[in-house]
This record gives structure tokens, C-alpha cells and sequence, in this order.
């Protein structure tokens, strides 16, 4: 008797835990500095990838579809930020977006205003 054929369309569904020290969730949008034309546009962050866990699985996870079957090898020691900017998306370690962050909170970028609302 022959083997039967296995055809295996997608690894399943799955949970990816958001870090705890993450600085972006998912959903959460923020504007990207364009230095070609010194422009800002919206950036959406779609995913964020623990420490060890491929970046497609999480970007999977976290926006419910399933999981592909094909995954790059995690070789990340800190999160990955999955952003999605004018239709492509960006990864971005850790250290980046924090750095980013530090840089536009000295330029008063993202500065609260104050007052009693």
C-alpha cells in the first residue's frame, strides 16, 4: 500500500506573549521621521517578537492568522518591533526604538502638553 500524501497548509495557530518591558504594543501607532525628504508619516507597530521567538510567528499570532509554515531562525537576545509603514513592514530591535524614543522625547516630539483638561 503507497503512502498516503500529507499536505500540510499552515503550522497551526499559536500564542505569542508580548514582553513585559516592551515599549510598543501591537496597535499602537507612532510617526516615523522620513530623512530623504524630512517628512513624518504614521508607522503602526503590528507585532512584537520576544527574545527567541521567530518574527513570523509572533506577526501571526498577534494579528490572528495562522502561522506560516517557512520561519527564519530566531537568533535575536531582545524584542523585535514589527512596524508597518506606507504598505511595508520594518523590523526594529529593541534598543532602536528606545533609542528613537529617548531621541524624539530631547526634541519634545512627543512631549504631553500640560494643563488641567
Amino acid at each position: 500500500m503507497p503512502n498516503p500524501i500529507l499536505l500540510v497548509t499552515n503550522a497551526g495557530t499559536g500564542t505569542t506573549p508580548i514582553p513585559v518591558d516592551a515599549l510598543l504594543k501591537p496597535g499602537d501607532e507612532l510617526n516615523i521621521h522620513n530623512s530623504e525628504d524630512s517628512s513624518q508619516r504614521p508607522a503602526k507597530c503590528i507585532a512584537v517578537a520576544p527574545a527567541g521567538v521567530p518574527v513570523e510567528y509572533a506577526i501571526a499570532d498577534q494579528t490572528g492568522i495562522a502561522r506560516p509554515l517557512m520561519i527564519t531562525k530566531p537568533k535575536h537576545r531582545e524584542p523585535i518591533y514589527v512596524l508597518e509603514w506606507e504598505g511595508r513592514q520594518f523590523f526594529f530591535t529593541h534598543a532602536k526604538i528606545r533609542k528613537g524614543m529617548e531621541r524624539a522625547e530631547k526634541a519634545g516630539l512627543n512631549a504631553m502638553p500640560k494643563g488641567d483638561f
